[in-house]
Order: C-alpha cells, then structure tokens, then sequence
C-alpha cells in the first residue's frame, strides 16, 4: 500500500492552481476528498501549501498518509518540506480529525516512540500562525517490517510534543466514543502530554479531551509530576473532557485525574459535561472539588442534557451553602457562584486547604 495512492502527478498543477497560483483563497475544506496520500504525494501538497499566502482555514478530515521513511534522504526531505511549510504558513484554523498516518520505518529501527521523537525533535519544528486545531480521532501507525500483527498503534496524543505551536489557543485531541478502537492513557503519555503543554502550546485557553480512557497504575508519581505541570498552565481557561470512560487496575481508581485536572490548573473557569457516566462512588470528590471552586470563583460547568446523572450532581451541589448554583435550560450550564459575603472567607480557607494538600 505504501507505494499505491490516489494523488496523481497531474494532480500537482491542480494545486498549483489552488494554492500557489491563487491569491484570494482563505477557507478550504477538503474533507469530503477523503484522499489517500503516500510519501511522494505529501511532499506536493506541502509544498503547495508553503506558497500560498492567503489561506487562513484547511480541512482535510478523514485523509490517509502513507509515509515511506526507510530512505534517510526521504526522510530529510519530508521532514523539510514540513518545517517550511509550517513556517510560512497564514493557516490559522487546521482540521485533521479522523485522519490516519501510516509510517514504515526501516526493519532494523526501533517501533517505539523514543525512536520517532529522537529522529524529529532535532530539527525543531514550529508555527507561528495556526490558532485552532482540530486532531480527533487521529491513528498513527508504525511498521518496521517485525512487529507481530503488523503495525503498532498509537494516538496522535503521542506525538503532540514534536511540533512547537505558538499561537494556538484551541486543541481539540478528542477519542472515539467506541471503545474497542481506544488506548488507555497510562502513566508516561498521560505525564508527557501535559508537560509538553507548557512548553509546546504557551497560548493554550481551551483544551478538549473528550472520552478519553485513564489508566495509570502508579498514581503516586502521576501524580508528583502532574502537581508540577499543571500549574504552568495560566492561559488554560476552558477543559472539556465529555464522557470520562473511567478505568480500574485493582484497587486504582482514576478519579484522582480529574481533582487535579480541577484544582490545580489555575485559572480555569469552565469544564465541559465531564461525567455523563460517572460511577457513584467517585460522585463525592467530583463535587467537592466543584464546591471548593465554586466558594472562592465563578465557574461553569457544561451539560449536554438533563440526565439522572445531571439531576444528582446538581442536587448535591445545591447542598452546599457556601455557593449559587443554577442551571441555566438554554446553554445547558451549571453555574456556580460564591454567595455574597462569603467570598473572602472562605476563598482563605479553601487557598489553605490547598496549600495543605500540597
């Protein structure tokens, strides 16, 4: 399959024409092309890309790349072509979603991830333009020729920390709602992928992780490192998690992922409907990191529905008397809010209480 694909040689000149040649082309959207692109193809299409200067939106959702890298030079040349093109890029709104990336990678090189990211990160590739992007439901997978089954499959979450984008404010890294085709999140990619936050994406407001599967096994030092990560993330207003399909390992529960994601990043102000699904023994630390919130700050939580799971945790939450709670039917939020008088005092208890925690 890496050397059959539908993108032609006189396909080039139609790009030409697209991008190169055309001066007032912002938004495109080739979602429904659904194309299938192997190594020689993307090097055309990146390279069009590079020479325009108008486009501003691109979707080319459900696409399919064939990468053929066991050629060092094409290797070079691909990873080039990519650095140029995100350099010159005006793109400010880019969707891949449910696209999927083949790799081959030479028989005797590694399939692991440590191989990839030691291959590209030396050549530090950025952008300065893309402010949304859209990557859900993105499979990546890599075959050395070796691997029993044929090729090992990861989620473009793995990779996020290859490529340094300056200017994006929202990341949509959503998974599959079927669960067969899902990775667990484990320790390492879980850790890795908030590091590389702080460091990759220094403008990020919104970030949506939508029904994505937890499933650490040593949550000691998950969480120690994500008690650093966390905090440095000062831009991130808005955390969007849907429905958290919660794993166990034994006795590990996988509630603690979320306290954190609520309590320590620490400006954040709205989270989507994180729980449609949500087991009644980890209902009570959802809503007391929700209560030690809504006492000392105006938050929202989104809601798609009114579900039995809606109507319990809003009737806890109605409990609490330190804080308003209402649910406004049109935009489908929770809505909390310390109550007059109370804001000073109790945001010092619950600031102690964190800093006890710590």
């Amino acid at each position: 399959v890496f050397g059959c694909y539908d993108f032609r040689h006189r396909d080039k000149r139609k790009l030409d024409i697209v991008f190169r040649s055309n001066t007032s082309l912002v938004n495109l959207d080739l979602s429904s092309a659904k194309l299938i692109l192997n190594s020689e193809a993307v090097l055309i299409f990146l390279d069009s890309l590079e020479k325009n200067k108008t486009l501003q939106s691109l979707d080319i959702s459900g696409w399919k790349f064939y990468l053929d890298l066991r050629n060092s030079i094409h290797v070079k040349d691909l990873i080039g072509s990519l650095k140029n093109m995100m350099k010159a890029s005006s793109l400010r709104t880019v969707s891949l979603a449910k696209c999927a990336v083949h790799v081959r990678v030479a028989n005797s090189a590694p399939n692991t991830l440590a191989n990839i990211h030691t291959n590209i990160q030396q050549h530090n590739l950025v952008n300065n333009s893309v402010e949304t992007l859209q990557v859900l439901e993105v499979d990546v997978f890599i075959d050395n020729g070796q691997q029993d089954g044929g090729a090992k499959k990861y989620k473009i979450r793995d990779f996020m920390s290859l490529i340094t984008f300056k200017q994006l404010s929202w990341l949509n890294i959503a998974e599959t709602l079927v669960r067969d085709s899902s990775i667990p999140v484990d320790d390492d990619s879980l850790c890795k992928f908030f590091e590389s936050l702080n460091t990759k994406f220094p403008k990020i407001e919104r970030l949506h992780l939508g029904n994505w599967i937890f499933n650490t096994k040593d949550p000691d030092m998950t969480k120690k490192k994500l008690k650093v990560a966390l905090p440095g993330l000062t831009k991130l207003k808005r955390l969007n998690l849907d429905i958290v399909n919660n794993m166990r390992d034994g006795s590990v529960s996988q509630s603690y992922i979320i306290k954190l994601l609520l309590t320590k990043i620490p400006n954040l102000n709205q989270v989507g409907s994180l729980m449609g699904k949500i087991p009644d023994e980890e209902m009570d630390t959802f809503c007391k990191c929700l209560r030690d919130i809504g006492v000392s700050r105006m938050f929202k939580v989104e809601t798609l529905f009114i579900s039995s799971h809606v109507r319990d945790l809003m009737k806890r939450l109605e409990s609490y008397r330190r804080m308003n709670t209402k649910y406004n039917a049109v935009t489908g939020e929770i809505e909390l809010s310390p109550r007059p008088g109370r804001l000073n005092n109790f945001s010092k208890k619950v600031n102690l209480k964190n800093l006890l925690d710590n």
